[in-house]
């Protein structure tokens, strides 16, 4: 069967080394280019609001990577989990278990900033998607089954939903591919805007 994917008449180029967004756009788009920030990344500003936060990474990527391209639409984006205060990426598997346990059994944000650089007229458009993830109730068990299988590395909140932690999600409010890590339906809209 062939794979139809939507053919941008722009070069476009993520600024990311994630291997869930370089996944999600290449479900869609035919050609892009790959090219992250060199800057080390920023920590979450934890004293500003969430969408303020990513956004303001997203941004910082973005603005980056487009001083490397002409004629191009640069994609910035970060993405966090919120439960009434910022969770990063965990450093070790002491901090995902207890990322784990904080999300257990309650519904939490995730907010992904997003922010996409017209570098040929330096123009840019930027949008905020925030979507409500539930968790089931996670006993001893499940909290070691999740750590065991490593999938806490490298992701905000110590989880995966495309993995196993997707075994214990009860229900998702908005956008599946922003819990991912790149909300697909909004930034197709900004990127239109922009002309692709």
């Amino acid at each position: 069967m062939h794979h139809l994917t939507v053919k941008s008449r722009r070069k476009l180029v993520l600024a990311s080394s994630s291997p869930r967004r370089k996944d999600i756009l290449s479900s869609v788009f035919s050609e892009f280019v790959i090219d992250p920030p060199r800057n080390p990344e920023k920590p979450l500003d934890g004293a500003v609001a969430p969408a303020a936060a990513v956004l303001a990474l997203a941004k910082d990527k973005a603005e980056e990577v487009a001083l490397r391209h002409d004629n191009a639409l640069v994609i910035g984006c970060d993405t966090c989990v919120w439960t009434g205060s910022l969770v990063g990426k965990p450093a070790d598997r002491g901090e995902a278990e207890e990322m784990l346990k904080q999300l257990s059994g309650v519904t939490h944000k995730v907010f992904s900033g997003l922010w996409v650089v017209d570098t040929l007229t330096k123009e840019s458009r930027h949008a905020v998607e925030e979507t409500d993830v539930s968790f089931d109730d996670l006993s001893d068990e499940d909290i070691e089954f999740l750590l065991s299988s490593e999938e806490y590395i490298g992701k905000a909140g110590g989880y995966a939903i495309q993995g196993l932690t997707g075994l214990f999600i009860r229900g998702i409010k908005g956008d599946y591919n922003n819990v991912v890590g790149l909300p697909l339906h909004t930034l197709y809209r900004l990127l239109k805007e922009l002309g692709m």
